[in-house]
């Protein structure tokens, strides 16, 4: 069964950017520490070292807000987890989370606020309308940007201060295409945002890469937030011939699509992106054909890792719904920065902390990252190109259905193996 409901998948963003989360077998990730598969586990000793501090700016009202709506509450889930078996090295840890509203000023703001005066070590960014405008900052502040989920690949891909777990820039939408092939559909077209002009440029990625792979392009159809209906757009990917529509929108705009689509007689697979938010809006379609990609690892595996998070957040915050990309990235990402201080969590600082992510090699976190990562000092880290991909049909009892293209990316097998975007 889905875990915590029925599983709701829909696009977050006009930008496309993001990883995918699993693990290589044979990873040089160190092991968690075991959350109890049920009942809890013997704690740790309390840590009571110097508190170390993270910050979380993320839109929680505004645009694009929905989809984080979680996030927080896994957050404390994973601080209560951690400093439950012993800290960070005897350290306690805090995230302090901002709301950025989804506007610039607000997330300048309280950026601003976490480097100045919360004297962060490191910063979360999850919010892909307003992370472009703090960005300069960022760099400029030399703080170490850890996650969650990135949307700009101009920093995500390009600045060395950002740590980078997600597939990102044109990527994310030749990973669609990729998936729109695995649901077995022959005709794509791409709903994108009115709002953000970018969103054009996903769906041009899209076309391009779909052409040379003997796939049709069925158009573009731009959705504004506020139409009162997207019945026309419907109608054109129906008489198109269209049997894949990339969702390159936000999430209520995708409940809204997908409903006026299916009451005209759309039976193709809606595809989410990378960039993807799995929530409750979408569970009310009751048989439509969902698809696309993870950025992060999927919550329904049962693999030892992905036990463990479902067990920590069964055990520190039950009320969440885990069936959200969303969720599972923000996990990876505080993992990684577990594992990356956890030799030396004494005194850190944000040098302290940016040093302790150019020492990591060949890192999969032991299952819940994509392909192996390594930083290199002073260089931005090279793009992630694997994802996974998956199909599924709403009100259905069993788990989505994995996906998997050619060589395994992360090494792994079974439904932890990841799909590759191929070498160019």
């Amino acid at each position: 069964m889905l875990h915590k409901s029925r599983l709701t998948l829909l696009a977050f963003g006009a930008a496309t950017s993001l990883t995918l989360a699993l693990a290589a077998c044979g990873s040089s990730g160190g092991s968690a520490p075991k959350a109890a598969e049920s009942g809890g586990s013997a704690p740790a000793s309390t840590p009571s070292g110097t508190p170390i501090k993270i910050g979380l700016a993320i839109a929680l009202t505004g645009f694009g807000s929905a989809a984080n709506k979680p996030v927080p509450d896994v957050v404390t889930a994973w601080t209560k987890w951690v400093d439950a078996h012993g800290g960070i090295g005897g350290h306690p840890v805090q995230v302090v989370v901002k709301d950025t509203t989804g506007t610039p000023a607000a997330a300048q703001s309280v950026t601003k606020e976490l480097v100045e005066q919360e004297h962060v070590v490191a910063m979360l960014m999850q919010d892909g309308a307003t992370e472009s405008t703090v960005g300069s900052y960022l760099t400029q502040m030399n703080i170490p940007v850890i996650g969650s989920l990135g949307f700009d690949y101009t920093l995500w891909d390009q600045k060395p201060n950002y740590f980078n777990t997600n597939i990102a820039g044109d990527g994310s939408p030749r990973a669609i295409v990729m998936a729109a092939e695995a649901a077995g559909g022959t005709t794509i077209g791409t709903a994108i945002c009115a709002e953000v002009a970018g969103c054009v440029h996903s769906a041009d990625v899209i076309q391009a890469f779909a052409t040379p792979r003997n796939m049709k392009y069925g158009g573009t159809a731009k959705v504004a937030v506020g139409a009162p209906s997207y019945t026309a757009q419907c109608l054109n990917f129906i008489n198109s011939h269209t049997d894949a529509i990339a969702l390159e929108v936000t999430t209520d705009v995708a409940q809204k699509l997908i409903q006026d689509c299916d009451q005209q007689g759309y039976k193709g697979v809606y595809l989410t992106s990378p960039g993807t938010g799995v929530i409750a809006l979408v569970s009310a379609v009751k048989g439509s054909k969902i698809g696309g990609t993870l950025s992060a690892f999927p919550w329904w595996i049962d693999a030892a890792p992905v036990k463990d998070f479902r067990s920590a957040l069964a055990q520190y915050a039950p009320k969440v719904d885990i069936a959200s990309n969303y969720v599972t990235a923000m996990w990876t990402s505080l993992e990684l920065f577990r594992k990356a201080v956890s030799a030396s969590p004494d005194d850190l600082t944000p040098a302290k902390v940016t040093d302790a992510y150019y020492s990591l090699k060949n890192e999969t976190l032991g299952g819940l990252l994509p392909q192996p990562l390594t930083f290199t000092t002073g260089q931005p880290h090279a793009p992630i190109s694997c994802f996974w991909s998956y199909t599924y049909t709403v009100g259905d009892a069993g788990n989505p259905k994995v996906h998997q293209s050619g060589t395994s990316g992360n090494g792994a097998s079974g439904d932890l193996s990841s799909t590759c975007l191929p070498k160019t």
